[in-house]
């Protein structure tokens, strides 16, 4: 057989395990639908342990067994990965959006809240500081706030056309209408709203440098910037959730009854 008809065969395969996938996926859409009408969770890691360690031993080929089964496991978590995002999509039909004021807790929050319900988490400042190369508060002194605000925008933009999972933005980021549109338009938008007290409390303990504080961590100062600020919040919210007196664990129980 020459190459043109290995090549052949392999789309083929390609073609066959196409056809499989979305059969495979069509019925986790009917586990979807059991689990909404039910309220059972999308996320069973003893269930994903038992499809891996069966998708493993039955593996029947030697050579691969033997010098790539660790390529096969990612194979198969990646499989489980779109299982869970298609649940996730299925279920929720749109992105969780943290939004509110620097120290609320969004990121550690919605980390968490991801981890539960077995979906992937995104923070837009993170994602801006990966394609920049720099942290936040080098943005604002090397680069200005403006091209910060450019950047921020062209994140939120590119991950609300892709993203399906819990989303954290960073406290500006809702004071763009453009941002706001691009958020609303895949996902709902929960407020965590905090008082200064609390906030000036977690910035104090938090290592992150914040550019909108700088020298100005203070309660008075901090009580103007949440005035400044908590008209936007409350204007594009879809819900709000008063943070201070709840647990983590309470938090992220109230944001999933709300979707």
């Amino acid at each position: 057989m020459d190459l043109d008809n290995y090549r052949s065969k392999i789309i083929s395969c390609d073609y066959k395990i196409l056809r499989i996938l979305e059969q495979r996926y069509n019925c986790v859409l009917k586990v979807s639908n059991y689990k909404q009408r039910n309220r059972k969770p999308i996320l069973d890691k003893k269930r994903e342990e038992e499809v891996r360690e069966n998708f493993l031993n039955n593996m029947n080929h030697t050579y691969f067994k033997k010098y790539h089964e660790s390529e096969f496991l990612d194979i198969i978590n990646s499989i489980t990965d779109v299982s869970r995002n298609i649940q996730y999509r299925k279920i929720y039909r749109k992105n969780i959006v943290l939004i509110g004021f620097m120290g609320c807790g969004k990121t550690t929050i919605g980390r968490i809240l991801a981890k539960k319900i077995g979906v992937k988490f995104l923070d837009t400042d993170y994602q801006i500081e990966k394609r920049v190369m720099m942290k936040i508060g080098d943005i604002f002194d090397k680069l200005g706030e403006e091209y910060f605000r450019k950047v921020e925008s062209d994140v939120i933009k590119n991950i609300t056309e892709k993203f399906c999972g819990v989303i954290s933005t960073g406290g500006g980021s809702v004071l763009n209408k453009v941002n706001v549109k691009n958020l609303k338009s895949s996902g709902k938008l929960i407020y965590l709203k905090s008082s200064a007290e609390n906030i000036l409390y977690n910035l104090k303990r938090s290592t992150k440098v914040r550019p909108m504080l700088r020298q100005n961590l203070n309660i008075n100062y901090i009580q103007k910037f949440i005035k400044s600020r908590s008209e936007i919040y409350n204007r594009v919210k879809d819900f709000e959730i008063n943070v201070d007196d709840l647990s983590i664990d309470q938090i992220i129980n109230v944001i999933i009854k709300l979707m």
